[in-house]
């Protein structure tokens, strides 16, 4: 009887990943799932939430600061959600040493000082806007002695790093 029932579920846990109405709603079932304060993302879905700044904790995982209407929200998504970089993280050994080049607000740091204990993570940001949020970040995960930021930009030439912002405020890199 048991393993009928677990067959059950598992056949209407497929029919739910396989069905429209999961595809297009993946990213609210997504929030419900994983994020303990959904009603922040919700509501910032829903153009309710007028805060420029909302603080998801995810449920297993960091608590983070993301901005509303940038791309934050997908980079989460992406690294905590979808488990994107899962087997690259997995090949790592504990106290690695992790350089987070354009570690953007600190999404892929978080991830990596989770999945590696001892690790010495070393996160370069150039851009001011996203170098506050990965600081309050790494802050806010007690993470400041694994995590070492830095607001610096990488090039691949000799010399002063030229300016990579235009008049509207995006990278050209």
């Amino acid at each position: 009887m048991i393993q009928y029932g677990l067959r059950f579920w598992r056949e209407v846990k497929n029919d739910i990943r396989s069905s429209d109405f999961y595809r297009r709603n993946k990213n609210i079932i997504n929030v419900l799932r994983f994020v303990s304060n959904w009603w922040l993302p919700v509501y910032n879905f829903l153009n309710l939430e007028k805060d420029p700044v909302i603080r998801l904790d995810l449920r297993r995982g960091p608590r983070l600061f993301v901005r509303n209407g940038k791309s934050d929200w997908g980079i989460v998504r992406e690294v905590f959600f979808d488990k994107f970089y899962g087997r690259a993280v997995s090949n790592l050994h504990p106290g690695a040493t992790i350089l987070d080049v354009g570690a953007h607000i600190g999404v892929f740091s978080l991830f990596a000082a989770r999945h590696i204990p001892q690790s010495s993570i070393f996160a370069i940001e150039p851009i001011p806007e996203n170098y506050v949020l990965l600081e309050k970040n790494i802050n806010i995960n007690g993470l400041s002695e694994r995590v070492k930021t830095f607001r610096l930009a990488l090039f691949g030439g000799g010399g002063r790093c030229p300016d990579f912002f235009d008049s509207r405020r995006y990278s050209r890199l």
